[in-house]
């Protein structure tokens, strides 16, 4: 039975990649709530929000309804794209 190899240093490296990954998510995530954040603010400023055509998704601006834009805005959330951190974080949050 042949036993694995183990390289000096592969190990370390290995959680250097872990921890390197793990900093990139929570980044990510934190630049997605700073955009939603600024985002709302900004709709809530001018009275307006992205809208977009249901067959083409062409935007457009659409008048805000101030009573439905945090439903809007958690719209946003829970439909980023599936498996990007940011959509499991989502999530996650959601469940809780």
């Amino acid at each position: 039975m042949a036993k694995a190899i183990i390289i000096p240093g592969e190990r370390t490296k290995e959680a250097a990649r872990k921890k390197e990954r793990e900093a990139q998510r929570a980044a990510s995530l934190e630049q997605t709530q700073e955009f939603f954040e600024e985002y709302e603010a900004l709709c809530r400023k001018h009275g307006l929000r992205i809208g977009a055509c249901g067959c083409c998704d062409s935007p457009w601006p659409v008048k805000v309804d101030e009573q439905t834009l945090p439903q809007y805005i958690e719209h946003l959330k829970r439909h980023l794209p599936p498996g990007s951190a940011e959509h499991k974080e989502w999530q996650d949050e959601e469940a809780e």
